[in-house]
């Protein structure tokens, strides 16, 4: 049995917070957002980032990014200068 994620499509998000968690973004557009993801099920087809949307690991997603930089990974940002953690309210 494969679990269907709901679907939002051809949405614009301006100054939103959002949890990519347990949803299917199709078409989106995400403008200057915070975007939390905790490593379940999601999916992007065809979204569009703004370079300043600010991306949030929480819970499994966190512990991979974390065993990635240990492993050498780096991860850049927007323009190409590294991503500060951001604070957790």
């Amino acid at each position: 049995m494969q679990f269907k994620l709901p679907v939002v499509s051809n949405q614009t998000y301006a100054h939103k917070t959002l949890i990519l968690d347990g949803t299917r973004f199709e078409n989106c557009r995400f403008i200057e957002c915070l975007i939390t993801y905790s490593g379940g099920p999601a999916e992007a087809s065809a979204c569009e980032f703004s370079p300043n949307t600010a991306w949030r690991f929480e819970g499994p997603a966190a512990i991979t990014m974390q065993v990635l930089q240990q492993c050498g990974w780096r991860f850049l940002y927007g323009n190409g200068e590294k991503a500060e953690p951001l604070p957790h309210p």
